[in-house]
């Protein structure tokens, strides 16, 4: 109990300290128009260490199924990473995503400012996003290269870090909502979330997707 004790105020502290240092680099990066390669990969680095922590108290449980549920063919892997600034992170994404077929981000903090081109992750075709500024909030989709996927605009309500893409098959569609909901959002997110999602329950338009995927 007193080790997992530790290990949560360790993890806490790096948090902290990794947060602190993306905002330092977003900040150089929109200023200065420049990027720090030590802060770089100090923040990355933090970041790994972080997250070893938070695996370690987990397994100090003693109560984690390592491999749960049944193994199904055909299925879709999807990650989702609360990335706190994606465009100083590509390259090490690399290694942690290559086994997903979608990756779900929020927290990317960007802006129009940085194109998809300097968003490229190899093995993902399509990239879909719904920034604020550079500062903070934000969320992202990647599709793997052997999916087609659509952009439902239609279910996604304005003033929202909410993003819904479609992925269509042979027989129904599948619908995947990536959001983050800033700390300070008012009591209205949550309505608007409800009506998103009660709106993409009764969706049943899939020749419209169909048309917009040829």
């Amino acid at each position: 109990m007193k080790c997992r004790s530790i290990l949560k105020r360790t993890c806490f502290t790096i948090f902290k300290l990794a947060y602190l240092l993306d905002f330092i680099q977003s900040f150089l990066l929109t200023t200065l128009k420049r990027k720090v390669r030590f802060l770089t990969v100090l923040s990355i680095s933090l970041n790994f260490l972080a997250q070893f922590f938070t695996f370690s108290i987990i397994l100090l449980s003693g109560d984690i199924e390592t491999n749960p549920g049944p193994c199904v063919e055909n299925s879709l892997d999807i990650i989702h990473i609360n990335i706190r600034s994606i465009r100083n992170k590509i390259d090490s994404l690399l290694y942690l995503v290559q086994d997903f077929d979608i990756l779900c981000f929020t927290e990317t903090h960007l802006d129009t400012n940085i194109s998809n081109d300097n968003l490229c992750i190899e093995g993902y075709n399509s990239c879909f996003r719904k920034d604020r500024n550079s500062y903070g909030g934000g969320v992202m989709i990647y599709i793997a290269n052997a999916i087609r996927a659509c952009r439902r605009y239609d279910l996604e309500p304005n003033n929202t870090e909410i993003l819904w893409i479609e992925i269509p098959q042979s027989t129904n569609s599948l619908l995947i909502c990536c959001v983050y909901r800033p700390p300070n959002s008012s009591g209205t997110f949550w309505e608007k979330l409800t009506l998103s999602i009660e709106k993409a329950n009764d969706t049943r338009d899939y020749q419209k997707v169909r048309r917009l995927m040829r």
